[in-house]
């Protein structure tokens, strides 16, 4: 597998706690990242007091 030419991008299609450390090593590494909301209100169940504060 040639891996020379090839990107590594980290994609994160919902906020979670977790990807803030792993957006934090990726810009260490200088890896891009992504990250999609698809849904601006939380569902019903959700009490994430740091999701909560991140999406305001």
């Amino acid at each position: 597998m040639n891996t020379k030419n090839q990107a590594i991008v980290f994609y994160f299609p919902v906020f979670h706690p977790w990807n803030l450390i792993i957006l934090f090593y990726s810009k260490l590494y200088s890896i891009r990242s992504i990250l999609t909301i698809h849904d601006y209100d939380f569902h019903f169940g959700e009490k994430s007091k740091i999701a909560f504060i991140f999406n305001i």
